[in-house]
């Protein structure tokens, strides 16, 4: 591993200021995990819930629940009102994973199902997309799997308004779609067109076990797709779970894949790319050098090409990761997460906290805001949407003193940052 010890400030940039801190929810399970920024300053964000998060007349004036575990899409603006609530899917489980901006300011969101959400399940768990209007009515819906459990984690548009979306399979998802699986456990890549028709499906990895959870678009249109592999994808894995960074050309052929590690445990959970075409991924290690103490935040950056620039770890004492990232056209980048202990000599609320920082390339800490309850508190998606950066994420009880419970076992929270 090629690792740059982190510093603490060692550029000074003017701290972002935290504008507002909601939590949201029901009596029941609550989760918000995606976030993307619409142009007037709202943003769309993405998550599930198992209640009727949206029938109180009183509440949120949405609809109401549709099974045991039902999608949910928020439009929320600059103040973190929710404007526009929707929640729709079968009478089994269907839940969003992330979501992505369309052309006219709708949403394309990804997810899973245990039903038939779009035709006939294919096995277990689905993979699911659906296309939303702006003001949240339904344009389409699509449903992709093999026999066993297939995941969708990410999507992301392009510029034509195709939609392009990855996560993981148990196996034989490609080949119901005229392609060839590489295992018993792939990862997935897929194109949709405009309308939601698939294009192509690529499963890639290796003969043992992968898991695809983030993606971007770059600019040549190519898909870069993060996760870990137990294989030897490129050189021979280093542990238990290497990490990797992986590209597909736009046709859907395999160009090239970064994998790197240590002798335990290293997972990149978020992927973002610069205006000048660097790769950032971030996610965790659990490797013994260098470490803090549990797992650590752990940060890697990849050229374009697939030459691996640099990599960085950072946190506590205890188990850190990263989730979310926004890079800047300076060369920093954004970061939300989650730390067991206090980061940047913040206090520890206790369990898992919150934590959004930009960082340097070597993990050095340019700004960091730590906060949470008494009990667990996990962040997700991060945006930027006009001069400010929203973070989403899931607490297991108060996400802060000044706000109240929903009474379920988890709600959602967004939080919003002046930069």
């Amino acid at each position: 591993m090629v690792t740059d010890a982190p510093t603490t400030t060692a550029v000074t940039v003017p701290p972002a200021t935290r504008e507002w801190l909601v939590q949201f929810g029901t009596e029941g399970s609550d989760v918000l995990l995606g976030v993307t920024p619409i142009a007037n300053g709202d943003v769309w964000i993405s998550g599930h819930t198992d209640a009727a998060v949206l029938g109180a007349d009183d509440a949120y004036g949405g609809t109401s629940s549709s099974g045991l575990l039902d999608a949910l899409v928020l439009r929320v603006d600059a103040t973190g009102r929710v404007k526009i609530p929707v929640q729709f899917g079968t009478a089994d489980a269907d839940a969003l994973l992330g979501s992505a901006t369309t052309a006219n300011d709708g949403v394309a969101v990804i997810g899973y199902s245990k039903g038939e959400f779009a035709t006939t399940n294919y096995g277990i768990n689905d993979m699911i997309v659906a296309k939303l209007t702006a003001d949240g009515a339904e344009e389409w819906r699509a449903q992709l799997g093999g026999p066993d459990w297939d995941r969708g984690y990410s999507v992301a548009m392009a510029a034509d308004g195709s939609v392009f979306v990855g996560g993981y399979t148990f196996g034989g998802i490609a080949e119901n779609f005229g392609g060839v699986g590489q295992g018993n456990h792939d990862v997935v890549v897929a194109k949709l067109s405009p309308a939601g028709e698939v294009q192509w499906v690529a499963s890639v990895g290796t003969s043992d076990v992968e898991w695809g959870q983030s993606l971007a678009l770059d600019a040549e249109g190519g898909v870069v797709i993060v996760g870990y592999t137990q294989g030897d994808w490129n050189g021979a894995n280093a542990g238990a779970r290497d990490y990797f960074i992986a590209r597909i050309a736009p046709d859907g052929a395999f160009d090239w894949v970064v994998q790197g590690g240590s002798e335990l445990d290293d997972w990149l959970q978020g992927v973002a790319i610069a205006s000048d075409g660097t790769i950032w991924a971030g996610g965790f290690t659990a490797g013994a050098e260098g470490s803090l103490g549990g797992s650590d935040m752990f940060l890697v950056r990849v050229s374009s090409a697939g030459e691996l620039l640099s990599e960085a770890r950072l946190g506590t004492d205890g188990d850190d990761r990263i989730f979310g990232l926004v890079p800047t056209d300076d060369g920093d980048v954004y970061v939300s997460g989650t730390v067991s202990g206090s980061f940047n000599g913040a206090t520890w609320a206790g369990k898992k906290d919150v934590v959004v920082a930009r960082l340097g390339a070597d993990g050095s800490i340019r700004w960091s805001d730590q906060f949470g309850g008494e009990v667990d508190d996990d962040a997700y998606g991060l945006a930027s949407v006009d001069d400010r950066l929203i973070a989403v994420g899931v607490t297991a009880g108060l996400i802060d003193a000044s706000e109240s419970s929903y009474g379920g076992p988890t709600d959602g929270w967004m939080v919003s940052y002046r930069l």
